[in-house]
């Protein structure tokens, strides 16, 4: 019983920190370095996991009740949800010096908001409005070379992965300052550059939380709009997995100042596992869209996100 103990914990480990290797046995050996890190991208868990859930955190499939409060005017929103048509991915490798790469990858997603909504008309009736979207979603992911073999899979290592961001054209309000908490890290960011995380446990890896801890999520946006934005949080979803979770955040300050309101919205929630997972990557991703992407249909969905990396296990 003591040597599967010692074994499960030395497994756990290994996954934590280094991820797993798909069977690339069936892989060519006559690829180019940027082909080899392109593989690496999906068949490497360490970052292939948070790669993939990117789209998957956002993607509701049909609408959903967010505690939206009654509106009189143009339209009442009661339920709503984000469905992904199309994506298109494009990687970008460029090596630094023989030794040092760095792969962008953007996805161009296509979708719909739908809105499950109470029309403003006296008959007072219900009906479901879609808004057309295109939003682009940037990450990047560094390798360093560690070898000089002739399968050039061997011959690159992951060692930072950055935050994701998208939008779709933005016109009412723009991110002042966002902070992840948890129980050992304080994450900051003060624009939209890309926040980098190390693989491994070194300062400023990914975080690495256990399954029950919670993690606090601020926000603080500068708007033209008198009306408060809607600005969610999604966790804890997997592209493996059918959990979906997404938490309305709440308004805790707001102040008027040179034509500006700036507002911060607030939100804990605690990381989760599926009962028989031992450990799982995911990115917490802040959602915000302008008041008259839901209030008004006749307006364009005006929306941005910005998810950070973190790790769960149990």
């Amino acid at each position: 019983m003591r040597f599967i103990i010692i074994s499960n914990s030395i497994i756990i480990v290994l996954l934590l920190f280094f991820g797993c290797s798909k069977d690339n046995t069936t892989q060519p050996i006559s690829l180019t370095d940027q082909e080899a890190i392109q593989t690496q991208l999906t068949d490497i868990d360490s970052v292939g996991d948070f790669i993939a859930s990117d789209e998957a955190t956002i993607n509701d499939g049909s609408p959903q009740g967010l505690g939206l409060e009654k509106v009189t005017s143009p339209i009442t929103p009661l339920m709503w949800g984000r469905k992904i048509d199309n994506i298109q991915k494009t990687v970008t490798v460029v090596i630094d010096g023989d030794s040092v790469a760095t792969a962008t990858i953007r996805k161009m997603v296509t979708g719909r908001l739908i809105i499950l909504a109470r029309m403003a008309d006296t008959s007072l009736r219900l009906d479901t409005v879609q808004k057309m979207y295109t939003k682009e979603f940037r990450r990047q992911v560094r390798f360093i070379r560690v070898a000089r073999n002739e399968d050039r899979l061997k011959n690159w290592r992951p060692i930072a992965i950055t935050s994701i961001l998208g939008q779709t054209q933005l016109r009412d309000f723009g991110i002042s300052k966002l902070e992840l908490i948890t129980p050992t890290d304080t994450i900051e960011m003060t624009d939209t550059l890309p926040k980098w995380f190390r693989l491994g446990v070194n300062a400023g890896s990914v975080p690495v939380l256990n399954e029950g801890d919670s993690i606090l999520i601020r926000v603080r946006l500068l708007s033209d709009n008198e009306k408060t934005e809607y600005v969610s949080v999604r966790h804890c979803v997997h592209h493996r997995f059918a959990y979906r979770y997404r938490e309305r955040m709440g308004v805790i300050d707001s102040t008027y100042n040179a034509g500006k309101y700036e507002r911060q919205y607030e939100k804990r929630f605690q990381v989760k596992l599926p009962p028989t997972i031992l450990i799982a990557r995911y990115n917490a991703v802040v959602d915000m869209m302008s008041y008259d992407s839901l209030n008004d249909d006749t307006e364009p969905f005006m929306n941005m996100i910005i998810g950070f990396p973190y790790i769960v296990k149990k």
